[in-house]
């Protein structure tokens, strides 16, 4: 609910990832980005309604793990969740069938770490 809330609250649930506004009331994502990649080593998600590079690459400056413009879908936003927990995760699910979510001409394949569009490849990075 306030950004001043926020290092707080990592110092004492230790979370397993970050997902920060940058429009915070009492202070703002970027500064509370800034002051938890201090103490806190797991990945930050800064979500915004502001998408201009130079927003992207201050927030990736300050020690974002990634930048996620506004709108974003539900599902888009527990992939992109799920594939930044991945990397940090020391025990892995059991292999099932390839996961994948398909919205429209959109699919994203999680396993694989790949995205299509109307059956051609998105190139994607983690940034």
């Amino acid at each position: 609910g306030n950004g001043k809330e926020v290092d707080g609250y990592v110092q004492s649930y230790h979370p397993d990832l970050v997902l920060l506004d940058v429009m915070l009331p009492g202070m703002d994502g970027i500064s509370v980005c800034t002051r938890v990649r201090q103490v806190y080593q797991q990945p930050i998600s800064m979500l915004t309604a502001r998408d201009e590079e130079l927003d992207l690459l201050i927030g990736v400056a300050v020690g974002a793990s990634e930048y996620i413009a506004k709108p974003v879908r539900p599902r888009v936003l527990l992939a992109r969740i799920k594939a930044a927990l991945l990397p940090g995760s020391d025990e892995q699910p059991p292999k099932k069938e390839r996961e994948s979510i398909q919205e429209g001409g959109l699919r994203i394949d999680t396993e694989a770490s790949r995205v299509s569009y109307n059956n051609k490849e998105v190139a994607v990075s983690r940034a």
